[in-house]
């Protein structure tokens, strides 16, 4: 699977108040699509007046359906950053987060890595950071 084959529906945008310095903080939503199935969803947040804090990215996947099961939902997320080099992260977690978290199942760095799932995920990142437009003063 590659990025260029994926489909990326954009969704909401929200904006608010910065919790640091009172200027936009941006969190997006989408949907990922394959020519056969919805392969995901994301949820995106960044501060544009922030260039130096990284972009937070979660994807979702799995059985989103009205009867799906935690088990069969999981979430991964993932770290952006452009300075001072681009790149992206996987990230664990928080152990805080993990006990509250009750509708999907979250995927650690450790369950990602040299997994079947993890080129799915990186053409998932691929497809959200070059198509939705959104992200385009971000992705400068």
């Amino acid at each position: 699977m590659d990025w260029q084959s994926l489909e990326v529906e954009e969704g909401d945008t929200t904006l608010t108040p910065c919790e640091c310095c009172n200027s936009t903080t941006a969190e997006i939503t989408g949907y990922i699509l394959s020519k056969t199935q919805d392969l995901a969803w994301y949820k995106a947040r960044w501060s544009p007046a922030h260039p130096e804090t990284p972009l937070t990215m979660v994807v979702y996947t799995g059985d989103w359906s009205d009867g799906g099961l935690a088990t069969a939902r999981w979430g991964s997320r993932i770290s952006v950053y452009y300075q001072p080099e681009p790149g992206c992260s996987l990230l664990d977690w928080e152990a805080t987060q993990q006990d509250t978290l009750n509708s999907f199942t979250p995927l650690d760095r450790n369950d990602i890595l040299g997994s079947s799932y993890e080129p799915e995920l990186w053409a998932c990142v691929d497809a959200i950071l070059m198509k939705d437009q959104r992200l385009e003063n971000f992705v400068k």
